[in-house]
């Protein structure tokens, strides 16, 4: 089996939020138990949770899950630069690409995950994967191996989007049928609508 990482993203201070996003409830779990399961059943290789603040009990929401939580010593400085390359050097050295996943998106589609999956797997031209539904780019972003060096070297100051905007870069779209790359929570008022949201599918 092709090995590739999925990288989440849950290191964050949640400023906006006023409590730890990844350790919300959200239907039957945390939210980050929620991430790694549909994680887990997309068959990626590998899943990586760093983790930062309120470390701990990151790592005890996703015990007994098929995830390994790092820690990022760097988590407090500059944007989220720090835990991408953080899940990147803790990936196993196998590892063809990685799925950059955010610790605060709710419901990640399987038929999206796959898609990524497949596009990495037959990749020629070793792009940058940005995910799109209707013409937004969200997350996850795919990134590949051959890639990952230009990410190491950015500055704790500078962000992934100093690669992505880089010319010597190759990066493609990748378009999607739902909105879940996009619904990403940052604020009270973004969880009151996803629970909202599930609470209308439910009969």
């Amino acid at each position: 089996m092709v090995l590739f990482s999925a990288v989440v993203l849950a290191a964050g201070l949640s400023t906006r939020m006023g409590r730890s996003k990844p350790l919300l409830p959200i239907g039957d779990s945390s939210l980050i138990a929620a991430i790694v399961t549909t994680l887990a059943r997309s068959d990626l290789g590998e899943i990586i949770v760093v983790t930062g603040h309120e470390a701990e009990a990151v790592a005890g929401a996703v015990k007994g899950l098929p995830a390994r939580p790092v820690f990022n010593p760097d988590y407090a400085e500059g944007e989220m630069i720090s835990s991408v390359q953080t899940g990147l050097r803790a990936s196993d050295p196998a590892s063809r690409g990685a799925l950059i996943c955010l610790g605060d998106q709710p419901e990640i589609s399987r038929r999206t995950l796959a898609l990524l999956k497949r596009e990495l797997e037959e990749m020629k031209d070793d792009a940058i994967l940005l995910p799109a539904f209707e013409g937004r780019r969200g997350h996850p972003i795919a990134v590949p191996r051959s890639v990952w060096p230009a990410v190491l070297a950015v500055s704790l100051q500078g962000s992934l989007r100093d690669v992505i905007h880089d010319p010597e870069i190759m990066v493609r779209t990748v378009d999607v049928e739902n909105d879940s790359i996009l619904r990403d929570m940052d604020t009270p008022e973004d969880y009151r609508r996803e629970i909202e949201r599930r609470q209308r599918r439910s009969p």
